[in-house]
């Protein structure tokens, strides 16, 4: 694997494992996003030099929150994996309902005894009006 694509891919890994993700999972979308075809798992395994086992692991979980879907090429009883192709859509979908969760929770806070403190009040409802501005 060329040393740039290679970064691109290990970049991919902590930026998943960041987000709580296996940083093997973001390793296979790093993989996949470059390639310009789906890929088998075999394939993945072999250009990531990781097991079968462990990339159908992670390749599973990602198709089933929608980031990989799986093709069918004509003449091949293998599954090939590529990323969806909505997946802008999706992550920004994702990342605002995380926003809104998270917004969600420092709301309750100010419904705490401790809310009634002027300070702890505007600490909270300071998270919460950024919150609100980046959820518009």
């Amino acid at each position: 694997m060329d040393p740039k694509t290679s970064r691109f891919v290990e970049e991919m890994g902590l930026q998943f494992e960041r987000d709580a993700y296996p940083r093997t999972a973001g390793r296979v979308f790093g993989l996949l996003r470059v390639s310009p075809e789906g890929r088998t798992i075999e394939d993945i395994a072999d250009a990531l030099m990781l097991s079968r086992t462990s990339v159908g692991e992670n390749v599973r979980l990602m198709e089933r929150v929608g980031v990989l879907e799986r093709i069918v090429k004509a003449g091949d009883r293998r599954d090939h994996f590529r990323v969806s192709a909505d997946i802008l859509t999706r992550l920004i979908a994702y990342r605002l309902g995380r926003l809104r969760q998270f917004r969600e929770a420092f709301a309750g806070g100010l419904a705490t005894p401790e809310a009634r403190d002027s300070v702890v009040k505007e600490r909270i409802s300071s998270i919460c009006e950024v919150l609100d501005r980046a959820i518009e």
